[in-house]
């Protein structure tokens, strides 16, 4: 921790009558530096370790109230690591995925063969991730899962895949069933069209789809492929409630803090885009981020663009405390 952070983190730590919060803030993050914040993959090498991002981060306004609600705003950041990653990884396998192969076999589970039966069957069964984000490979080793050589994602499939050839290798393999997994589902655009693609196919297979994580913003999207196609199920590992977005309009379940923080989002945003090329300010969704979903996620591999920009955009005049790697 450079001078000048420790002398306002001393600073605020002496101040009354917030000083004893803003000191078991800091312990916070400390904490979290040490276990969490180290992990993340955009900032290893090319960038200054987290203390010099968020000296960088709290300078990028003068007023010391706006600065303590950046500091405030740590804590509720949703930060999950390779551990957690880890964890997600295998409940979805040992709690979702197994229980709708279960669910689609007709053994008794009584049945003393039932585990070569599901072993048999998870043979049959296609893992796929939807977006490249998605590390498919994690998934099969932490699962111990002997998989196929093409492990595609499919969304790109849903671009330059031909039908044709997917039936013909579903046929070849033996494939009974689809399952489409995604690391972070924020809106469900993404997740749509590959998962519209995938249940659409002559084949009509049997499609799960596991987000991980999945914010409430993706219900609606949720709610629509199941409408349409009655061969898809979704089952989220991890399901965000409202409490964990700021979103543009107040929300009921919203933290105690998200006033300030939607009023210093609304208040930065020009500075925010200024000196932004006209190639990136297409990719400004706004100061609550891509369907101004207002996200407090940051996931050790990346930040999803539908969280809060004060978090990871990045801009000649606006330094991020997570600097987002984007895929544009």
């Amino acid at each position: 921790m450079n001078a000048n952070l420790a002398r306002i983190l001393r600073d605020w730590a002496l101040s009354m009558p917030d000083g004893p919060e803003l000191q078991r803030i800091q312990s916070q993050v400390e904490y979290f530096c040490d276990e969490l914040y180290e992990e993340y993959e955009p900032t290893r090498g090319a960038h200054p370790d987290f203390w010099e991002r968020l000296d960088k981060w709290l300078k990028n306004i003068s007023g010391d109230d706006e600065k303590k609600t950046l500091f405030r705003l740590i804590p509720f950041i949703f930060f999950l690591g390779p551990r957690e990653m880890e964890c997600l990884y295998k409940a979805s396998f040992q709690h979702h995925i197994l229980s709708w192969i279960v669910e689609s076999i007709s053994s008794p589970l009584h049945d003393p063969g039932l585990n070569q039966t599901i072993d048999a069957e998870t043979g049959k069964t296609w893992f796929c991730p939807i977006t490249d984000s998605m590390r498919i490979n994690a998934f099969y080793h932490y699962n111990s899962i002997i998989g196929r050589d093409f492990r595609p994602d499919w969304r790109s499939l849903a671009c330059f895949g031909d039908v044709a050839k997917i039936e013909d290798y579903i046929a070849k393999e033996g494939i009974k069933r689809i399952v489409l997994l995604e690391d972070f589902v924020g809106s469900g655009s993404q997740m749509f069209h590959a998962v519209r693609y995938a249940a659409s196919l002559p084949s009509h297979l049997p499609v799960l789809v596991i987000p991980l994580i999945m914010s409430p913003r993706a219900e609606p999207v949720v709610a629509l492929l199941k409408k349409r196609y009655a061969n898809v199920e979704v089952r989220p590992v991890l399901q965000l409630s409202s409490s964990t977005l700021i979103k543009r309009v107040p929300d009921p379940e919203e933290i105690s803090l998200a006033p300030s923080v939607r009023a210093l989002a609304t208040q930065v945003e020009t500075q925010m885009t200024a000196g932004l090329s006209p190639a990136s300010l297409t990719k400004w969704y706004g100061p609550f981020g891509f369907d101004r979903s207002g996200a407090l996620l940051v996931m050790y591999t990346n930040c999803p663009d539908n969280a809060l920009p004060l978090i990871h955009h990045v801009a000649p005049q606006w330094s991020p405390l997570f600097p987002r790697s984007s895929r544009l």
